[in-house]
C-alpha cells in the first residue's frame, strides 16, 4: 500500500509465503516507511522513519527486527543527508531487505545491513551529500556497519566510501562513474570487504 498527500507519504507491505524453505525467503514480512517534507525558508527538510519485520516458521534461516531514521537538507542545488539502521540480534538467523517493499535507508553501492546481520546485532550509519552545477552532479557517501558479537564471539566492522560524478548529456543520455572503496576495518587482511572498484556507466532512455 502506498499512499500520499502533500509533503506526507506513506508505505505499507505485507508478504506471505506459503511455502519458503529457500535461504533467501522469510515465511511472512511486514515493512513499513513513513516521510515528511518540511519547507524552512531556504530549505527544503525530509524525515523519514521505517519498520522491517521478517518472521520464520519452516527453516528458512531469515528473521529479523530492522528499524531506521533518514534525514535530508536541501538548499538550492546542494544536499546533506544522513540515515541510520539498526538489527536487533536473531540468534542463528539473519535478513533478506531485497522485498519490493521498500530498501534500508543505509543501503549504498556495495554495502548493505544484510551482509553482516546473521547471528548478531548490527546497526550502520550512512551519510553524504550532493551537489549540481549545469549538467554535472557530484555526489560523496560515507558508510560505516558495525556487528556486535555472534555466538562465536567475531565482531564486523566495514565501511565504505562511494565517490561519483554524473553528467546528463540531454533528457535522454547520461554518463555516471563511480568510485567505490571498501575496508574491512575488524579483519583488514581478509578478501572479503577490502576492494576499490571504479564503475563508468551510460544510460540512454528510449
Amino acid at each position: 500500500m502506498h499512499w500520499s498527500k502533500g509533503d506526507l507519504e506513506i508505505n505499507l507491505w505485507y508478504y506471505y509465503f506459503s511455502k519458503a524453505k529457500e535461504e533467501n525467503n522469510a515465511n511472512s514480512a511486514i515493512y513499513f516507511d513513513i516521510a515528511k517534507n518540511f519547507s524552512l525558508k531556504e530549505y527544503d527538510l525530509n524525515i523519514g522513519i521505517q519498520f522491517l519485520k521478517e518472521y520464520e516458521k519452516s527453516k528458512s534461516n531469515i528473521a529479523a527486527t530492522i528499524y531506521g531514521v533518514s534525514f535530508s537538507l536541501q538548499k538550492n542545488n546542494l544536499t546533506f543527508n544522513i540515515a541510520y539502521n539498526k538489527a536487533l540480534k536473531k540468534r542463528g538467523k539473519r535478513s533478506f531487505s531485497g522485498y519490493g517493499g521498500g530498501t534500508l535507508f543505509t543501503n549504498i553501492d556495495s554495502m548493505i545491513l544484510d551482509e553482516i546481520i546473521q547471528d548478531r546485532s548490527a546497526r550502520a550509519i550512512v551519510g553524504g551529500f550532493s551537489y549540481s552545477w549545469n549538467k554535472f552532479t557530484f555526489s560523496y557517501c560515507y558508510g560505516d556497519f558495525r556487528g556486535g558479537k555472534n555466538s562465536k564471539a567475531k565482531k564486523e566492522h566495514i565501511i565504505e566510501h562511494d565517490i561519483g560524478l554524473e553528467y546528463q548529456v540531454n533528457k535522454n543520455l547520461t554518463f555516471s562513474a563511480i568510485y567505490v572503496i571498501a575496508k574491512n576495518r575488524q579483519y583488514p587482511k581478509s578478501n572479503e570487504f577490502n576492494f576499490k572498484n571504479l564503475r563508468v556507466e551510460a544510460l540512454y532512455r528510449f
